[in-house]
């Protein structure tokens, strides 16, 4: 591995522990380029700002939670983090799914684009599938009941918006 990539590797591992771990939120500002884009399941962040926003919306669903970073695979500009979350559901999720109480495991993964020691561009996935089974039925009749228009206005609000 070159020198280039090593660096991407460990900047890109740091900022999971700092920020997905320990909820160091501000720790965007060191890593992340003003122009990034990560593209999350639920839509588009942009910005220092709008991944912040994300991340403290999606943490804070989460009481107790622990994350376990699996594999961290670097090649050139890009870093893949394969990580897994336990964690209490105690608040909404991204203002759609209200608090079950339910202890989960959810798994995911993200890649990252990095650029002169920044992380420019991002994309993640989370087995949504799983979290839901896993948060019971409430959950799917929640889904069930909700409007498309709601559904959707919701989703959106919860990407763009502060909350």
């Amino acid at each position: 591995m070159d020198a280039q990539t090593a660096a991407n590797r460990e900047m890109v591992r740091r900022k999971f522990e700092e920020i997905w771990i320990k909820g160091n939120y501000d720790y965007v500002y060191e890593y992340t380029s003003e122009d990034f884009v990560g593209h999350m399941p639920d839509g588009e962040v942009h910005g220092p700002d709008g991944l912040k926003r994300y991340v403290i919306a999606w943490l804070s669903a989460w009481s107790d939670r622990v994350f376990h970073l699996e594999d961290i695979i670097s090649e050139d500009d890009r870093v893949l983090l394969r990580w897994t979350m336990d964690g209490t559901h105690t608040g909404t999720i991204r203002g759609i799914f209200k608090p079950t109480g339910r202890r989960v495991t959810i798994k995911g993964w993200s890649i990252m684009r990095t650029s002169g020691g920044t992380v420019v561009e991002s994309w993640a996935m989370i087995d949504r599938l799983g979290m839901m089974f896993q948060l019971g039925p409430d959950v799917m009749t929640q889904l069930r009941d909700m409007p498309p228009n709601k559904l959707l206005a919701a989703a959106t609000a919860a990407v763009d918006s502060d909350a």
